[in-house]
């Protein structure tokens, strides 16, 4: 996976415009399991209003997440998750965890502190209709379409159904919905390896196509939600600190891939972390 980029200025400022093609939008596969919760959808028409490839799985092991870029997992009522070591490994090794926990804050241990990173965050279990979506959450817009404070309330079912404490996120984590209190936090994302993870308890399986709620009047609003989220989490990107990198050439990974640099300022400094370190960089590769 390398750094999100925008294709033309990279081509742009390193001459090679064959790299326009592959990286303008690819289409990643994304995992889904086959069976459904109560919601009664496997939220697959998510992936695929987001630009990605559904790829339905009957199990979460090793040989079934080989190969994918992200797996959505809709987390059931009343099943606390309890961790997956293949699911670990996979995001360590680059894939994306989209995960809607629908037993979030229950069970021993409580569910959603065995996610990858996710060992010291505070969770709580509350059902409510009214998720705040804050116009800097990378929700907010995208092939869904614009997600806003209301767009989600008001539904006969739960549009979130615990949150984690603000405090509790782990490091260079992004808030995407919160409850009206700012520091309960409905969904987040952070990296973690050289992947991400993305949590949180909007149970897209019912409003999503084939859901029980899906022509509930903020059904929209949670599909729009759900959509724009994984577009959001599969853009092919890590940081530099992911990379592995530490030190000088981390602040020159990061001058040049997280800086916004464009133009020919953007040119000399990937010339430049060419030169020293012999290598392309993450965002040019």
């Amino acid at each position: 996976m390398s750094i999100h980029f925008r294709p033309a200025l990279l081509a742009a400022a390193i001459g090679v415009s064959a790299l326009l093609a592959p990286l303008a939008s690819r289409a990643g596969t994304v995992g889904y399991l086959t069976r459904v919760c109560s919601g009664q959808s496997n939220g697959s028409s998510a992936i695929v209003a987001a630009g990605h490839t559904p790829v339905p799985l009957a199990n979460l092991d090793a040989a079934s997440l080989a190969g994918l870029d992200g797996l959505l997992f809709i987390n059931c009522t009343a099943e606390p998750y309890a961790g997956n070591a293949a699911i670990d490994a996979a995001v360590a090794n680059g894939m994306v965890l989209v995960m809607h926990d629908k037993s979030i804050g229950t069970g021993m241990p409580v569910s959603g502190t065995r996610i990858p990173g996710g060992a010291a965050l505070q969770l709580t279990s509350l059902t409510n209709t009214n998720v705040d979506v804050p116009a800097t959450s990378p929700a907010a817009t995208g092939p869904g379409g614009p997600v806003g404070n209301t767009s989600m309330d008001g539904t006969f079912y739960f549009t979130h159904r615990g949150y984690a404490a603000l405090a509790s996120l782990p490091p260079e984590s992004v808030v995407v919905a919160t409850t009206p209190d700012p520091a309960q936090v409905v969904t987040f994302a952070y990296p973690h390896g050289r992947g991400r993870v993305v949590y949180g308890s909007v149970p897209i399986d019912v409003f999503m196509s084939g859901g029980i709620g899906f022509n509930d009047t903020p059904a929209p609003g949670v599909r729009a939600f759900g959509a724009n989220l994984i577009a959001w989490a599969m853009q092919l990107f890590t940081t530099c600190a992911a990379e592995g990198y530490t030190g000088a050439k981390l602040t020159m990974c990061r001058s040049v891939c997280e800086s916004g640099a464009t133009g020919t300022t953007l040119a000399g400094r990937i010339r430049l972390y060419t030169a020293i370190y012999r290598e392309t960089p993450p965002c040019a590769r």
